[in-house]
């Protein structure tokens, strides 16, 4: 058998295994992870999209995978929304509340499992994509290994199921930039369509998508830089495509929002204040500000699209968690780590060993560019941003160096005898290593950092912790037999839902306040087996921090920590406080919630939050001059803190407009 004969079968062979098998790992992960974090958020938004055309909810991610998500359940009748559809725009804190009821009610295991599998689209997309892509690029021998990586690299299947915008803009950049190099090989008005159809698609499918028309940019620049083959399309040619690609995208992006510029359904003003938003972000003063402003006053992109995007850059600031430190904001080298923690290791090295061998660069002089540009260009906005949350906002980097490693692969399969052996023996420990933290891919972290079980001390948020253990955490208490337990949770369903028969410490006061049913009040002191969420350690906001410098008694999944004994930690009961108090306020009962807040002062860890919710009581009582006080003293705890700075604007905003109250009053 030839070489070239042995590589095509190879190819087609893993590729046709790989389409068997990842849909089926798939399926199997849809059913045993729990809601992750937003879900429930995209879920409503895709509802409310179908029902009126709402785009006034969740305009921080463009609408196409929330759209998709929910076009199976777009008939069903929903009643946790609280007011009617479309009727104003629908602010962050009500859309947790709305998500939160929803991932409680008695269909929420329903809606996210035919969400989760509508939206199976996106991996298998990124399946083909990948290999036909390799195959162009680098023959059919890296293509073969390319499928084979792709269906083991643990963060596309991670994040390939769950109702969020990640694997949409990760799936949509892949086939851009493989369409994109078509059309450079082909020009024609066929292949800019497809192009700018691609592109459109990222656009609306997560912000970060508006990278993606510059880096179609860079691609047709670093191709025409190569200098090989002749007969390559002039700058000319080049540039229109680029542009006619450009205006398809646009238009694509308009037909997400059923080209309507308004965010509202029959409105005829502005649902957002762009603008403002736009000062209060720094962009402004920007041209890239100077251009989103002109596009919305012109019309040029939706109101809703734009709004979101200012309100990204306006919250890109956040703490963040990095070997073992709460840090105020993201830090430069945060994505590097992150990386390097989360990416199998046969990726790692193969990259590595394609990039460091000049006989690779010498024979795909044009094509090695291909996957660094996008890489490039993602990982610089990212490093740049200032936002450290979780290696799922540089998911788009992940087939690219799954197309690397491939090449690499195959150049020193072709290069070496022994390397054949070796390249298998690699993914053979890939595979072993994704399979051995299946299903909990979200923890995933490679060896050499100590795998999942050592995760925790490394990173937090959604790489580590993301609500998605509450079947391991049911699985857990039954084999081990427990009868008493305790359990603090972040995530939107509550364990109880999920057949946890545990006690629920405190969450996060901002979900429980959202709750249909007042929270019950906590004791300070309690005890026998406790679960706690990872994340509840890793920022001091919540009042578990004390557990961190304990060792637990047993880790599951690596976001689950299992502690036995008596504890007793106040704040954990001021923290149901501040959340009973908050659950009053959203009832209309201030003075039920300051008896709350009182109550908890002594011992309540995120001191901003609650003189905020202090002073909204006392200013619903009547009392100005002290919600006042109330609110200076919010402004200042926020001081200092970049991801509480619009925390702190709105604390200093109410203050002003107490002081203007009681001089009013006089």
């Amino acid at each position: 058998m030839t070489q070239d004969r042995w590589h095509s079968r190879f190819a087609w062979t893993a590729f046709g295994l790989a389409l068997l098998l990842y849909p089926v790992l798939l399926w199997r992960y849809i059913g045993t992870n729990s809601a992750a974090f937003d879900e429930g958020m995209h879920i409503a938004a895709g509802y409310r999209y179908w029902q009126c055309a709402d785009y006034g909810i969740n305009p921080e991610h463009p609408p196409l995978a929330k759209l998709l998500a929910a076009a199976a359940i777009r008939h069903w009748q929903i009643a946790e929304f609280t007011g009617p559809c479309g009727a104003s725009a629908t602010s962050n804190a009500q859309l947790l509340g709305i998500g939160y009821r929803l991932m409680n009610s008695p269909r929420a295991e329903d809606l996210l499992r035919v969400a989760r599998t509508t939206l199976m689209l996106f991996p298998v997309i990124l399946l083909v994509t990948v290999f036909f892509a390799t195959r162009a690029w680098f023959g059919p021998l890296a293509a073969g290994w390319a499928a084979v990586l792709t269906v083991f690299e643990p963060n596309l299947m991670a994040h390939g199921v769950l109702v969020t915008t990640d694997m949409a803009v990760t799936a949509a950049t892949l086939l851009t930039v493989f369409l994109a190099w078509r059309y450079l090989r082909g020009p024609g008005m066929v292949r800019m369509l497809l192009l700018g159809v691609a592109m459109g698609l990222a656009l609306a499918a997560k912000h970060s998508g508006i990278l993606v028309p510059a880096i179609v940019l860079l691609v047709f620049v670093t191709d025409s830089l190569s200098g090989r083959e002749s007969g390559k399309p002039g700058w000319r040619s080049r540039a229109a495509g680029w542009a006619g690609a450009c205006i398809i995208a646009v238009l694509v992006l308009w037909s997400t929002y059923q080209f309507r510029f308004h965010a509202l359904p029959n409105a005829h003003a502005a649902a957002f204040g762009i603008v403002e938003g736009a000062e209060q972000s720094g962009l402004a003063r920007t041209w890239p500000g100077k251009l989103l402003a002109f596009a919305a006053e012109r019309r040029l992109l939706p109101e809703s699209y734009v709004g979101g995007l200012i309100y990204v850059v306006d919250n890109s600031a956040r703490e963040t968690f990095l070997l073992g430190r709460q840090l105020a904001r993201s830090v430069w080298y945060y994505f590097p780590v992150a990386i390097s923690i989360k990416t199998p290791l046969t990726i790692l090295f193969l990259v590595l060993a394609a990039l460091a061998a000049p006989s690779y660069w010498r024979s795909n002089r044009g094509e090695c560019w291909l996957p660094l540009v996008p890489m490039l260009v993602f990982l610089f906005v990212a490093m740049s941003s200032g936002m450290g949350m979780g290696i799922r906002h540089v998911l788009p980097i992940y087939p690219f160096l799954i197309v690397l490693a491939a090449a690499g692969a195959a150049h020193l399969c072709t290069r070496f005898r022994w390397a054949v052996a070796a390249c298998a023996a690699l993914v053979l420990f890939q595979a072993a290593s994704t399979l051995w933290s299946f299903p909990n891919e979200i923890a995933y972290a490679n060896e050499a950092w100590g795998g999942p079980r050592q995760l925790r001390f490394y990173l937090g948020d959604s790489n580590v912790d993301w609500g998605q253990s509450l079947p391991r955490v049911k699985d857990y208490v039954a084999s081990h037999r427990i009868q008493d337990c305790w359990i603090a949770w972040f995530g939107m369903r509550k364990p109880e839902q999920a057949g946890v028969p545990c006690r629920a410490l405190a969450g996060p006061a901002f979900l429980e306040a959202t709750d249909s049913s007042l929270p019950p009040p906590l004791p300070e002191r309690f005890g026998a087996t406790v679960f706690l969420s990872v994340t509840l350690l890793d920022y001091d906001i919540f009042p578990y921090r004390w557990f961190r410098s304990r060792k637990p008694d047993d880790v599951i999944g690596g976001d689950v920590l299992v502690f036995h004994g008596d504890f007793e930690l106040p704040a954990v009961a001021a923290e149901r406080r501040v959340a009973r108090g908050w659950w009053f306020l959203n009832h209309g009962e201030p003075k039920r919630a300051v008896e709350e807040f009182t109550a908890a002062e002594p011992y309540a860890n995120s001191r901003g939050t609650l003189h905020s919710l202090f002073g909204w009581a006392l200013a619903s009582a009547g009392r100005l001059a002290e919600a006042r006080a109330r609110y200076e003293q919010a402004a200042r705890d926020y001081e200092g803190r970049p991801g509480d700075e619009a925390f702190r604007r709105s604390a200093l905003a109410q203050a002003e407009a107490m002081r203007r109250a009681e001089l009013g009053g006089h």
